[in-house]
């Protein structure tokens, strides 16, 4: 089963088209989207190139803090889900039929001085309830999880919920990049604007019982599209 994640942010605006092209090219059986909009056009396009079954619900202030899981296969949804109605828009857990895979799409909120325990509630929910129950079975935990581990996701140790993700790890859950090329450093998947300062946000985890992963990439452009801020040219976004 192939899998592609992709932050679309804001909702893919005027990049729809592009992004389309890049994942028709890509060609999954399953899509993780963040910040996916449901008032935009990439659900209706997606479905009318053969990912019919989606999962995810709408951002309840209207806007594009959401997760959409979309697939050539059917999906039902597996819990646990996240608790919390203003974030449960930004996880999806679902069953994807015939394959014998759970698939768990986050878009894990980053610090908000307006809720300054939002993020490690968010990740609490991760460590505590949804991992042990999901590690009974082949489950792929993957998106934006807005953090990673001190000096080796970043060049400091600034990101928050580090320690979460480190629990994650002890618990058996495994990092596919680090499982597949364990002497390279991880590439980075976001750039803080003001500085240049490279960040790997966005990870892909296996539960315990899940068999390895057979490859696992972080293309910066994919059929002529960026996949990042990074990677597009000048005057793209």
């Amino acid at each position: 089963m192939r899998v592609v994640a992709w932050n679309v942010q804001h909702g893919g605006g005027s990049r729809v088209a592009r992004i389309i092209a890049a994942l028709v090219a890509l060609n999954p059986d399953v899509l993780v989207l963040s910040e996916h909009r449901a008032t935009g056009p990439l659900a209706s396009a997606l479905n009318e190139r053969g990912w019919i079954h989606q999962i995810g619900l709408a951002d309840p202030s209207g806007g594009y803090a959401a997760v959409l899981i979309a697939s050539r296969r059917a999906l039902r949804n597996l819990d646990p889900q996240y608790p919390d109605a203003q974030c449960s828009p930004r996880w999806a857990h679902v069953e994807v039929a015939d394959s014998g895979w759970a698939v768990a799409g986050a878009l894990i909120p980053g610090h908000n001085r307006d809720h300054p325990h939002r993020k490690e509630q968010f990740w609490d929910f991760v460590v505590s309830e949804f991992a042990p129950l999901a590690a009974r079975r082949p489950t792929l935990l993957i998106g934006d999880l807005n953090t990673g581990l001190h000096r080796i996701d970043e060049t400091g140790a600034t990101l928050r919920c580090s320690e979460h993700m480190m629990a994650l790890r002890e618990a058996g859950w495994m990092d596919v990049w680090h499982a597949l090329h364990p002497n390279v450093r991880p590439p980075s998947s976001w750039w803080e604007p003001m500085t240049g300062n490279g960040f790997r946000l966005d990870h892909t985890f296996l539960s315990p019982c899940s068999p390895p992963a057979l490859a696992i990439d972080y293309p910066r452009v994919v059929d002529g599209a960026p996949t990042t801020r990074a990677g597009a040219p000048k005057g793209c976004g």
